[in-house]
C-alpha cells in the first residue's frame, strides 16, 4: 500500500491528469504544451521594454523567434520529463523516413499559403479594410 502511494506521488501534476500514459495522450499533452508555451514566450518578449516608437532591430529578431524558443523549451521539458534522449526518441517512431520527407515538402509548401493569404488581404482592403503591416526585421544581416 506504501509503495502504491509512493508510485501515484512520484507520477507528478501531468500523469495525473491524463491518467494511464498513451503515447496519444502524451502527444496530445506534448502539444498543448507547445501551443501555450508559444503564448507565453510571446507575451513575455512582448513586455521587454524597448521605448517609444519604433521597435529595435533586436526586438523584431527576438519576437520572430518566439515560437522556436518555445519548441526548444518544450522540447527540453519532454525529453527531460520522459527521461530519454532525442536520438532515442527518434529511434523508436516507428515512421519510415519517406514520411519524414513528405512532412518535410508539405512544409515548404505551406509558404505557398501565404500569396493566398496576400490575395485575401487585398480582397479585404477593397473592402475598407485598413491592413496595419507587418515590420520585418533587417534582411542585411549583423
Amino acid at each position: 500500500m506504501n509503495n502504491q502511494r509512493n508510485s501515484k506521488n512520484s507520477e507528478g501534476f501531468f500523469s495525473s491528469l491524463i491518467g494511464e500514459r498513451t503515447h496519444a495522450k502524451t502527444a496530445g499533452l506534448i502539444y498543448t504544451v507547445a501551443a501555450l508555451a508559444i503564448f507565453g514566450v510571446a507575451l513575455i518578449i512582448g513586455f521587454i521594454p524597448v521605448g517609444e516608437g519604433e521597435r529595435p532591430e533586436w526586438w523584431l529578431y527576438l519576437s520572430f523567434l518566439a515560437a522556436p524558443i518555445a519548441f526548444l523549451l518544450v522540447g527540453i521539458w519532454y525529453f527531460s520529463y520522459t527521461k530519454t534522449s532525442p536520438l532515442a526518441f527518434i529511434k523508436q517512431q516507428k515512421c519510415p523516413w519517406k514520411y519524414y520527407l513528405i512532412a518535410f515538402v508539405l512544409q515548404i509548401g505551406l509558404f505557398g499559403l501565404s500569396e493566398v493569404n496576400a490575395l485575401f488581404v487585398e480582397f479585404l482592403q477593397r473592402l475598407g479594410y485598413k491592413d496595419a503591416g507587418i515590420t520585418l526585421p533587417s534582411m542585411q544581416g549583423a
